[in-house]
């Protein structure tokens, strides 16, 4: 298991982050950047909709934000009583029961258990993301040596686009157009369904998913000792394979959230195989057990 925890890397002096071009790998010394949890992206260009956009450099988090890191910011808003904070920064669990057919085990366990503490944090608001990203700035900048301060916040679509495409108009974030690897294993958390879920009607020429598989295909059985969550949902922040930037589950797992509200790219774990590529876009309402979030760190402006 990797180590994502961004806390327990703060207290790091002078670290090196990578910076993944398209075509080779240099190095950025960041003064106390959050080690090789964080990946240096260069100034490059993003592709959307036909158009380049011109990106400047920063550094990414090179994973998505887990529900370790953001139990450390929920205890610390509660250690110092900032209250009204804690419960704009909680996860909404209720979504898990509103979205899922068996909701009601990952309601209870998802946040906190010690089986799910490497798994994205979801259920939370653009502006507990905010909040968090607000946070980590004065954790990281209060014991910053003198000299650059940095700020944390959510990515940019051209951002987020930049370190996934790597500069080319790419459908992943890997440099191949397909979900499988050459052994035949999947790249991405993404809702495949079994062949025998699917029925052809012949007379309308249309394919549906057998009812039993009717909300999101979930089937109840066990898993580290919770009963009913041996189902598909996100899987842990480190699974899969780094992309050609070297960042985990650019594509699937879960959505993640982008400086505008509303708005989550990259597919999730209830996207099918077309739906988790570089551009897929989802709108969302509020907080979802679909969609979490990565963080961007850059130089502090004047």
């Amino acid at each position: 298991m990797k180590n994502t925890n961004y806390l327990l890397i703060l207290l790091t002096l002078t670290l090196f982050v990578h910076s993944c071009a398209s075509k080779k790998e240099t190095t950025q010394k960041a003064p106390n950047a959050i080690g090789d949890n964080f990946v240096y992206i260069p100034e490059g260009i993003a592709i959307i909709n036909d158009d380049t956009i011109a990106v400047s450099p920063f550094w990414i988090s090179r994973y998505e934000l887990s529900n370790t890191d953001y139990l450390a910011f929920l205890n610390d808003l509660k250690d110092k009583g900032l209250d009204a904070a804690y419960k704009l920064a909680l996860p909404d669990t209720v979504q898990w029961i509103n979205h899922t057919e068996y909701g009601k085990p990952l309601a209870e366990n998802y946040l906190r258990h010690p089986a799910y503490k490497n798994h994205p944090v979801v259920n939370i608001s653009h502006k507990a993301a905010t909040l968090f990203c607000e946070w980590l700035t004065e954790k990281h900048n209060s014991n910053s040596e003198a000299g650059t301060r940095y700020v944390f916040r959510l990515p940019t679509h051209s951002e987020w686009l930049r370190a996934a495409q790597a500069g080319e108009n790419r459908p992943y974030s890997w440099n191949t157009p397909y979900l499988r690897d050459t052994e035949g294993r999947f790249r991405a958390n993404f809702k495949h369904i079994p062949n025998e879920l699917l029925s052809f009607d012949q007379q309308t020429q249309q394919i549906s998913i057998a009812p039993n598989s009717r909300k999101h295909g979930f089937f109840q059985t066990d898993e580290n000792g919770i009963p009913g969550t041996k189902i598909t949902i996100a899987t842990p922040v480190d699974a899969y394979w780094a992309g050609t930037s070297g960042l985990y589950n650019m594509n699937g797992n879960v959505a993640e959230m982008i400086d505008t509200k509303g708005i989550a790219v990259g597919g999730s774990w209830n996207c099918l195989g077309n739906d988790v590529q570089n551009t897929s876009v989802m709108k969302y309402n509020g907080p979802s057990p679909f969609v979490g979030f990565r963080v961007v760190m850059a130089k502090e402006s004047n």
